[in-house]
């Protein structure tokens, strides 16, 4: 989880939460004590992103099945980001 993820947060097929970044549309796995509502996720230690709002932050790209939390089944993308909270 090294890597550095870019891009904007966006809706996967208008249900869940993801980035959208140079490599394309990727559902996103947040850290614990994340929040969020309708229009935004609320990140430990980065604050509050909006949709179509630019984030910056570490992670990396997993498979779906070793994101270690339940992703709906319309909601799927070949990877997944896990986003860290620093």
């Amino acid at each position: 989880m090294t890597a550095a993820i870019e891009g904007n947060l966006a809706l996967v097929n208008d249900e869940c939460f993801g980035i959208e970044a140079e490599a394309g549309l990727f559902v996103a796995v947040f850290p614990r004590g994340t929040t969020s509502d309708e229009e935004s996720v609320t990140i430990p230690e980065v604050g509050r992103i909006e949709i179509g709002e630019h984030l910056s932050t570490g992670g990396g790209f997993i498979p779906p099945d070793r994101a270690g939390v339940y992703i709906p089944g319309n909601c799927t993308t070949k990877e997944v980001i896990a986003v860290t909270s620093r």
